[in-house]
This record gives C-alpha cells, structure tokens and sequence, in this order.
C-alpha cells in the first residue's frame, strides 16, 4: 500500500485545501469520540507541495457540532517539498476526545500545493 492512504468513510478533519495562506479553515467535521485513543490526524498531501515555512497542525473538538471548538491537540509539518500522496505528518488524537473534530492549518503564503487531514487509526 505504498502512497495509499486510508481514510475513514472518504472523510476528512479538513477537506482538500491551498496552503497559500496564513490561515487554512475547512467546512469538514468529523465524529470521533468513542475511538479509545486509536485515532490519528493525517496530513497527506493532494497535489504536489512545497512548505516553506513549517505548518503547524491544530486538532479541535466540540461535543456539539455547531458548539465551541477548542484545541485538543497540535503537531507540525516541517519544511520541504512533498509529492502527491505523501503523508507529510500526523498528530494522536487524545483518548478522551469530545465528539466532533476538525482540523486548521497555520500556514504562510510562501507555501504552496494542495493538502487534506484525513483520519488514520494506530495499531493496537
């Protein structure tokens, strides 16, 4: 399964977005809860990318999906150029997350290509 990632239900934490911009904001939640600790953020990249400067990766929940999302959890990309499907980082979602989860980016407008957080589950 090289360059193939696993997604859950073709869902995402944010779906395909630029990172041209300081700030990278989706439509996209996911209900995550119940997932004992298993459950990942992947950031895979969709069309070719260049990441001038590092990306950092916010994970947020709410128990209401229209409620108050606040950060559970936060990881990097780092700089460099990533090909399309390359999975450019990964951040553990807590075991006790609250219901619903997106993802946002921090980004900078030297950056440049196409990326998607998509849910991926740890071994156990």
């Amino acid at each position: 399964m090289y360059k193939e990632v696993v997604t859950v239900f073709e869902e995402d934490f944010l779906e395909p977005k630029a990172i041209n911009a300081a700030s990278v904001t989706g439509a996209s939640v996911l209900v995550a809860n119940g997932t004992m600790g298993a459950l990942t953020a992947n950031v895979v990249a969709v069309t070719d990318a260049t990441v001038a400067s590092a990306i950092t990766v916010v994970i947020k929940a709410a128990e209401a999906k229209a409620g108050e999302y606040k950060e559970v959890a936060r990881g990097t990309v780092a700089a460099g150029s990533y090909v399309a499907g390359d999975l450019m980082g990964s951040v553990a979602i807590p075991y006790n997350v609250a219901k619903y989860v997106k993802a946002e980016l921090t980004s900078a407008t030297s950056n440049s290509g196409t990326v998607r957080v998509t849910g991926g589950y740890l071994p156990r």
